[in-house]
């Protein structure tokens, strides 16, 4: 059979969800150390962190992401694409309000189901990259050391990287670079529901999902079928990889 050409399939089964931004204004740079010369940029009247050299891999790994994220319920930014079609970029909407993750506030946060929906993305897609800036707390006004946790950034998981992502197989992520202090206990119910979710999602949802991640990211067309298979293969064994992966979690003094 015949490949078929991108151009033929790079819309979804049921069109794009990821928002094309026309053009943004550039700010000032993103204050932390990062490897994609992020930059604030705004929108009318949105803000944005923008990361203009994340490099294929990591705009596959951020729009799988946030696709998957969102039908799971994990707490991820709004996301969004700008640029021509050869040279896209990614758009993460800012969380105003936040700080970086400081195990002293673990008994303020008021989101933990949500925190176990994210770490069961972070199962899935084998992102071991959830260290001190990339799960942040952000005040609420519900209480005055109220924090709701947010994950940013799934530019390093494997899934970016389809051909390794198939050799890792059943592998669960490495808990080096985790943060301290996350009380399983509280995330765990919130962790094998969101498992339980992936595991019943439509193949063909989660095809559309990966098809406009690798339309955005120009990934080839052979690459796009050995991720989605899996893809599937994982979340068809999701609640085992997620039980796996929080016993690994509960080990970390």
């Amino acid at each position: 059979m015949a490949k078929v050409p991108r151009s033929a399939h790079a819309a979804t089964l049921w069109g794009d969800r990821i928002e094309r931004v026309s053009s943004v204004v550039q700010g000032e740079e993103v204050p932390v150390p990062n490897g994609c010369d992020a930059t604030y940029a705004t929108d009318g009247n949105r803000r944005w962190v923008h990361k203009p050299l994340l490099g294929a891999d990591g705009l596959l790994a951020e729009a799988l992401g946030l696709l998957l994220g969102q039908a799971l319920g994990a707490p991820v930014p709004v996301g969004a694409v700008t640029g021509p079609p050869g040279d896209t970029t990614w758009l993460s909407e800012v969380i105003p309000n936040i700080l970086h993750w400081d195990h002293r506030l673990a008994n303020f946060i008021v989101n933990y189901p949500e925190v176990g929906r994210l770490l069961t993305l972070d199962a899935i897609l084998l992102n071991d990259d959830r260290h001190e800036g990339n799960l942040v707390l952000q005040a609420t006004a519900e209480h005055e050391y109220a924090r709701r946790a947010w994950g940013i950034d799934m530019a390093n998981a494997l899934a970016g990287k389809p051909i390794d992502f198939a050799k890792a197989g059943m592998n669960t992520p490495s808990i080096a670079k985790l943060v301290d202090g996350i009380p399983v206990e509280l995330i765990q119910e919130g962790a094998m529901l969101a498992a339980v979710r992936a595991q019943s999602l439509s193949p063909y949802l989660v095809k559309s999902m990966v098809m406009e991640a690798c339309s955005l990211s120009r990934e080839p067309r052979e690459n796009e079928d050995v991720l989605l298979g899996a893809l599937l293969g994982r979340m068809g064994r999701a609640p085992e990889l997620v039980a796996e992966y929080l016993e690994k979690v509960g080990s970390r003094p």
